[in-house]
């Protein structure tokens, strides 16, 4: 009895084994410059390892669930890698997350139906819960619940949400006892999903990055401006009824200055437009120095847009809630801010300022 429960530990150690390499490995070849990066999966293949031999060692019952939260872990990565090698990674998102959903609703219902044999369902919404856990655990070192967690963390929380519908999803087509109920449930799934891979993680990154689902806002911001010659200025000095401020923070500019090229090209396209003013707002994180002055850099550049320095950086930061890493347009009328979100979602609110 001993020996054999030590044989099945050892397969099962195998097994997970497996599973985790090609999650590394698919990693490492279909990203870009993954070779470059494997020595970050190090610590993080450190401590799955860790995990995998410690649960080897426990109940059958227990390595069941963890190796479904295994699955749940790297069977989403593997469609992604899928994806990559097929070109379709960005142009085709909300179709991978569609497929990841379906993927996972269809993995919770046969691990049911083959290992459980449709009995105790609720293990189900435990192994999930134990892939969320995983999940976190893997993806971050330092302390969490901090001031920059949530939107430094908006694409892996969308992810998660993703994975915890698909994984409430198998639950459902779990409980099915009969075909009518499975046809009912599969289509309530595939609709649902589809709905929720094209809306739901952009809504999700959108609140925790900007502040609401859709960057709609309504507050009024108090903001110190002045030119380059240091005279202070304001957004009543600009006669349009809107102002669309690209927040530009010249402390990343290796990035930032891609999204002014980007703004650019939408203020060029809306260039005919009466009702628009297109700025930019050079600001840093934290307080000025010698080495960051937004007219400095702006006179290496070849940026067209007129520029105004916010002379209050912390006092703008917080009064917009924004993260300063991110892709930041803000949409004022007169002084009250009313949309805040990044250059291609702005494009799209624009065409309903008129209508």
């Amino acid at each position: 009895m001993v020996g054999n429960r030590n044989k099945f530990g050892l397969r099962y150690f195998l097994w997970a084994t497996g599973l985790w390499v090609i999650f590394v490995f698919s990693n490492v070849i279909f990203t870009s410059q993954g070779w470059n990066r494997i020595y970050n999966f190090y610590p993080n293949f450190i401590l799955m390892e860790c995990l995998i031999l410690l649960f080897a060692l426990a109940s059958k019952r227990i390595r069941e669930d963890f190796l479904l939260s295994l699955f749940l872990l790297v069977m989403p990565h593997v469609i992604y890698t899928i994806f990559i090698g097929a070109g379709l990674e960005e142009e085709r998102e909300d179709l991978f997350n569609a497929t990841c959903m379906v993927a996972v609703a269809a993995t919770v219902y046969f691990w049911n139906l083959f290992s459980l044999h449709g009995k105790r369902t609720y293990r189900v919404l435990i192994s999930t819960g134990g892939t969320i856990f995983l999940i976190f655990i893997l993806n971050g070192w330092e302390s969490y619940f901090g001031e920059d967690f949530w939107p430094e963390r908006s694409h892996l929380i969308s992810y998660l949400c993703l994975l915890v519908l698909g994984g409430l999803f198998g639950y459902l087509f779990c409980l099915c006892r009969n075909l009518r109920q499975q046809i009912i449930a599969g289509v309530l799934i595939l609709s649902v999903s589809t709905w929720c891979a094209i809306h739901l993680p952009r809504a999700v990154e959108t609140f925790l990055v900007y502040g609401s689902p859709t960057g709609v806002t309504q507050r009024v911001i108090n903001m110190e401006l002045s030119d380059s010659e240091g005279h202070k200025k304001s957004l009543s000095d600009f006669p349009n009824r809107y102002k669309v401020c690209l927040v530009w923070n010249v402390e990343i500019n290796n990035n930032s200055k891609f999204y002014v090229q980007d703004f650019e090209k939408l203020a060029l396209r809306n260039r005919h437009n009466p009702s628009l003013s297109f700025i930019l707002l050079g600001i840093v994180p934290h307080e000025y120095g010698a080495g960051n002055n937004p007219f400095a850099v702006y006179e290496t550049e070849h940026f067209t847009l007129p520029l105004l320095k916010v002379d209050n950086p912390v006092g703008f930061w917080e009064q917009t809630k924004a993260y300063p890493e991110f892709e930041l347009v803000c949409v004022f009328k007169n002084d009250t801010l009313i949309f805040q979100n990044d250059i291609k979602a702005t494009a799209n609110y624009i065409k309903t300022l008129n209508k």
